[in-house]
């Protein structure tokens, strides 16, 4: 009775052993680094390590593999994998694989950018303008300047004692009397211009801005469609991904 089980025993480490010398190793490689990638039944998620490529424990024979990354349709390859060998395998998604979805969101993405920066520009663009016709209209330094040198030529010609000093001090008040009454008209016209302009601008940046409020931009959404499910199975002891079964001794 003890021989037969004894028999099985070993028969069944045999080809346990045999199994485990047969293995080969897949080398897997897929930029950009995002991708998922699925051989026969065994998917593992992206990889933050771009140059550490994915190790697969084989049987031998054909197996199929599959590679998906966000934004990118699914490819579908097959493989010859050999007893007691290692093989690499490398792929990168390119342009031209591009889900089309992906591509009309990425096109309706663009115009929705422009036209939300083209909103905040003009908004923007108004608001500096409006700020800078107050400044300009309420900026009058020629005012100030010239009402103090009035007033100083003002009161050194009426203090003056000598002639020659009286007649000096006359003309410089005189002077500087009528170019501080042409700076207050220029200022006035400032004032007469300058307020309804900016008023205008202000108004008009700010029925914009409760328009674009009132009616803001939908941003486009895009949501990838995994085709996968994540079910990895691990080797026991290793931490490499398997298929097939063999024992570790």
């Amino acid at each position: 009775m003890k021989r037969p089980i004894l028999l099985l025993l070993i028969t069944f480490l045999f080809h346990s052993l045999v199994a485990q010398s047969s293995i080969g190793v897949l080398r897997v490689q897929v930029t950009p680094n995002s991708a998922w990638v699925k051989v026969d039944t065994v998917l593992v998620k992206p990889s933050k390590d771009i140059f550490q490529p994915y190790r697969f424990n084989l049987n031998p024979g054909i197996h199929r593999i599959e590679m998906w990354a966000p934004g990118f349709k699914k490819v579908t390859d097959s493989i010859v994998i050999e007893a007691n060998k290692a093989k690499d395998y490398q792929f990168g998604f390119k342009y031209g694989m591009l889900d089309p979805e992906f591509v009309a969101y990425r096109k309706e993405y663009k115009r929705y950018s422009i036209n939300n920066f083209s909103r905040k520009a003009t908004v923007g663009a108004g608001a500096v303008a409006t700020l800078g016709l107050i400044l300009y209209t309420f900026s009058n330094p020629a005012v100030n300047q010239y009402k103090e040198l009035t007033l100083d030529a003002k009161e050194r010609y009426l203090n003056s004692v000598a002639t020659q000093d009286f007649l000096t001090n006359k003309e410089s008040y005189e002077r500087y009397a009528a170019l501080y009454v042409e700076a207050q008209k220029e200022r006035n016209l400032k004032y007469i211009v300058g307020i309804p302009v900016a008023l205008t601008a202000g108004g008009i940046t700010y029925w914009l801005y409760t328009k674009f409020r009132k009616k803001p931009l939908v941003k486009p959404e895009f949501t990838d469609k995994n085709p996968f499910v994540f079910r990895p199975l691990i080797e026991p002891g290793t931490g490499d991904l398997c298929i097939g079964f063999h024992l570790n001794f």
